[in-house]
């Protein structure tokens, strides 16, 4: 699948690019980033050109994940991250730098994800987070998901197990 770009009057989402690699390795130093995802840490240069290379231009040559960078229309960095299975369970996953938290990107950013998966044929988008993740939460109960259940041991991160909140959205379920 070509990848393609999304924006409302806030947001934009664009594929993250060679020139992100930067942005993206400084950006998964955040204690936080690290806590709630499964992104290595200590997170590496390698792990984001990994990340670029690979896992995002395959999701999209592959047309099984939709991955863009969150930027903003008034400032083209990397402010965060959101991406979509576009195949599968519709997984949901974002994280945002610690400079962007807080002021509904996330959210958008997600809206935007969600909608071009329904519209993509994708029957349901699935979200996840290690219990605890209040932020994740939130913004998942604001898109409209509805909470299914804590599961044990839902989410694997460097190593370890963790139990985990699930939620679904179906495609014809209001957002």
């Amino acid at each position: 699948m070509t990848p393609f770009d999304l924006t409302d009057s806030v947001v934009v989402l664009s594929v993250p690019t060679e020139a992100d690699i930067g942005r993206i390795t400084e950006l998964c130093q955040d204690e936080e980033v690290a806590r709630w995802t499964t992104v290595p840490s200590p997170y590496q240069r390698s792990d984001a050109e990994w990340f670029v290379r690979e896992l995002v231009a395959n999701g999209w040559a592959e047309a099984s994940t939709g991955t863009w960078a969150v930027r903003t229309p008034d400032d083209p960095r990397v402010h965060g991250m959101v991406g979509v299975d576009l195949g599968g369970d519709g997984e949901l996953g974002f994280w945002m730098g610690a400079h962007a938290r807080g002021r509904g990107w996330t959210t958008r950013a997600a809206r935007l994800a969600i909608d071009a998966a329904f519209a993509h044929g994708v029957d349901h988008v699935r979200w996840k987070a290690i219990i605890g993740n209040d932020a994740s939460r939130r913004v998942a109960e604001g898109l409209g998901f509805t909470m299914d259940g804590t599961v044990r041991r839902l989410i694997e991160a460097r190593g370890q197990w963790h139990d985990g909140w699930i939620a679904t959205l179906l495609a014809d379920e209001r957002r």
